[in-house]
């Protein structure tokens, strides 16, 4: 039984000591239905016609609404089910068994309990349509112990022996007040409501919820299948969550709600945020790696550029032992090998492994910079020492044009100069030391014979 009473003073009766429901099934009590009565909650020593009307007639709604809804209560299919009403009761386990037992029973006590309020109500307003003319007050004092008093008999409570004195009576006589009564029911009722509403909306709604569960995660399975990854997430375990789930329907469905949005909707959840994250990661890598590919694509432009300049230096410039040698070009090999290992990092990021590919990119990065370092040097080297020989080549060509504009071109030893200088530019390789020697000798000549002249 949820309703429970002791045997306390109240009004010269018995009064409600408390509902005996399980902590988790009290709700907040709900004054909606007693704050609209206008009754007094301690009784008057009396009346008024007006004021007794008034508050009669706000027992009369409020005793209609309570039957009502208590029957509504009672005829709601999944407490028939419960109840067993007709049939043997639903076979639930856990939790919800402990909870539809609970709410079975105080309905059960809420329907007699709302018959034993509404008999008082009638019996109040009959005594008030039957007013005599004369001695009203004891007609009113009389309606007014049914409003207000310890009206409503209870059953009777059995008396334990060890609470008994030698005089004692074994069952005791209970009663309580309208007032009383209603506010042991309010949450009574709410509570057997949130029960049986709970249960019916999880047989009704959690299959369908289920199944939309186990599409959406049957959805995220082929997006991360399609994309080489599967194996990241235990899929498994949440299908097997979900099958467990619909076993405990129809045995513990309040537990069941509650394990489909705490734990499979969560994880289904998690799965989702971490593939999202995942597939941006090869995203970001894919596109990194796209970027590299173009850095390896303008390596190849920059050996080929250092292999054409090394190999014009080595048919046109020949550098002296004395001198130290060009930077050394990487062989054609080491870029292959670059290109070969951006094809693994490739095919890692295909396999869904974007972690290692990261890593790995970070270092060929590393050893593409230190080949482009290279090639750059040798470049710059090769193109300089060419560009020495150039320039070699035009002060003995602005020298002999000086020596023409001042009619010496025919001169002996600077002709001698000039054809020893245009031999060593024959020369392949060309000896770039001796070549800058000579042509500093005839701009010495020149010189002398200019300053002479003058």
């Amino acid at each position: 039984m949820w309703l429970a009473f002791s045997a306390s003073p109240d009004s010269g009766g018995f009064g409600v000591s408390e509902a005996v429901l399980p902590s988790e099934l009290i709700p907040e009590p709900n004054a909606s239905l007693s704050t609209h009565l206008v009754f007094s909650r301690t009784p008057l020593p009396s009346m008024t016609l007006e004021e007794l009307d008034r508050e009669l007639s706000s027992w009369q709604q409020a005793t209609l609404a309570i039957v009502n809804n208590v029957y509504d209560l009672y005829e709601h299919p999944t407490y028939k089910t419960l109840a067993g009403a007709g049939r043997p009761p639903a076979k639930l386990t856990g939790s919800s068994k402990q909870r539809a037992d609970t709410a079975v029973s105080a309905v059960k006590d809420l329907l007699d309990l709302s018959l034993s309020l509404d008999h008082v109500v009638k019996h109040a307003v009959s005594l008030r349509a039957d007013l005599p003319l004369l001695f009203q007050s004891d007609r009113i004092s009389e309606i007014e112990q049914l409003l207000h008093g310890a009206s409503i008999k209870l059953q009777e409570a059995q008396t334990p022996l060890a609470h008994r004195h030698l005089l004692s009576q074994s069952v005791t006589s209970r009663a309580i007040s309208p007032q009383n009564l209603l506010d042991v029911m309010l949450p009574a009722f709410d509570a057997a409501k949130a029960t049986i509403v709970g249960i019916d909306e999880a047989w009704t709604t959690l299959p369908v919820t289920l199944d939309a569960l186990e599409a959406e995660a049957s959805a995220l399975e082929s997006r991360a299948t399609s994309n080489g990854i599967s194996g990241q997430f235990d899929f498994a375990g949440i299908r097997s969550a979900i099958i467990r789930a619909r076993a405990a329907v129809m045995e513990d469905p309040l537990v069941a709600v509650n394990g489909v949005n705490s734990n499979i909707r969560a994880r289904i959840s998690e799965h989702e945020t971490r593939l999202q994250s995942l597939l941006f990661e090869r995203d970001n890598i894919a596109g990194e790696l796209a970027t590299a590919k173009s850095s390896l694509t303008m390596l190849d432009e920059l050996h080929r550029r250092a292999t054409s300049a090394q190999e014009e230096r080595f048919l046109k410039v020949e550098l002296p032992d004395s001198l130290p040698p060009c930077p050394s070009l990487p062989a054609g090999a080491q870029i292959q090998a670059l290109r070969e290992w951006h094809g693994k990092l490739e095919a890692a990021v295909n396999r869904g492994e974007w972690q290692p590919a990261r890593i790995g990119l970070s270092k060929w990065r590393d050893a593409l910079s230190g080949v482009r370092q290279k090639c750059e040097q040798a470049l710059q080297a090769n193109e300089r020492t060419l560009s020495d020989r150039r320039e070699l080549r035009g002060r003995l060509d602005a020298l002999k044009a000086k020596a023409a504009a001042c009619g010496r071109s025919e001169d002996a030893s600077l002709g001698a100069l000039e054809r020893e200088a245009s031999a060593l530019f024959q020369r392949r390789p060309t000896p770039l030391v001796e070549t800058a020697a000579v042509i500093a000798k005839y701009q010495q000549e020149l010189t002398r014979i200019l300053s002479a002249r003058s």
